[in-house]
Parts: structure tokens; sequence; C-alpha cells
């Protein structure tokens, strides 16, 4: 899950820029999220979903680019371009717990290479069904 963090000074000079200038309350409903989290995302204290941040920015009329950016975007800009490593250290960036339980296996391997083989590996693996 992409999470996005806001530009909250933007996010609100462009929701008072709008024709009926709209409060947090209207301005929320619309969104569908309460006044208090647009609030929040305002002042940069809560950091978006995707859908989220697609929905402000279609209301406020922008690319999500302009009132928001991915969450560790510079992290992954290092990562090699493999597909494989890079859906799977976005994933680890967002989930600390898994990603301590999974730093334990890796550090077994012996060198770069066979770590990001064991990594793929792992990835790879059929998810295992409830029982």
């Amino acid at each position: 899950m992409q999470t996005f963090i806001p530009h909250g000074k933007k996010i609100q000079e462009l929701r008072k820029a709008l024709p009926d200038a709209p409060s947090q309350e209207t301005f929320s409903s619309k969104v569908g999220i309460h006044r208090i989290t647009l609030a929040n995302i305002e002042t940069s204290k809560y950091h978006m979903s995707f859908e989220l941040a697609k929905k402000i920015a279609s209301l406020l009329g922008v690319a999500i680019t302009v009132i928001a950016e991915e969450k560790f975007a510079e992290v992954k800009k290092k990562l090699p371009p493999d597909e494989d490593i890079q859906e799977i250290a976005s994933y680890f960036l967002e989930h600390q717990k898994e990603r301590n339980l999974i730093l334990g296996y890796i550090r077994g391997a012996k060198g770069s290479q066979e770590a990001f083989k064991r990594f793929k590996q792992l990835h790879q693996q059929p998810k295992r069904k409830p029982a």
C-alpha cells in the first residue's frame, strides 16, 4: 500500500482558493473523511493512502504530486530497477515488524547477490492459506 506525505499548507491554500472557498467541514464531507482528519492532513500530521490523496487531488483539480509525495520516495530511487526488489522493498518500508523478522534471514547470506537471490525466492514463494 502506497503511503503519501501531504504538503499540508499547499492543500489548505488550494482548498481556500476554490471558487466557494469551502470550510474544512464542507471539504472533508466531500472527501468522505472527518474534519479532524483533514485538519491533520493540512498540518502534515497525517499520512494519506493513495486513494485518499487521489480523491483530495481530484477535488482540488490538481495532480497528486502537487499535494503529496510518496513516503520513502528518496529511498526507493536508490534501489536497483528490478521489479521484485522494488515491490519487496516497498512492502518492508511500510511494515517494520515483518522487515525485522526477514532481516535475520537475509543477513545470513554471503554477499549482496545471495541476499537478493534469497529475497526474491522468499517473495516468490506461494502464499499459505490460513487454516
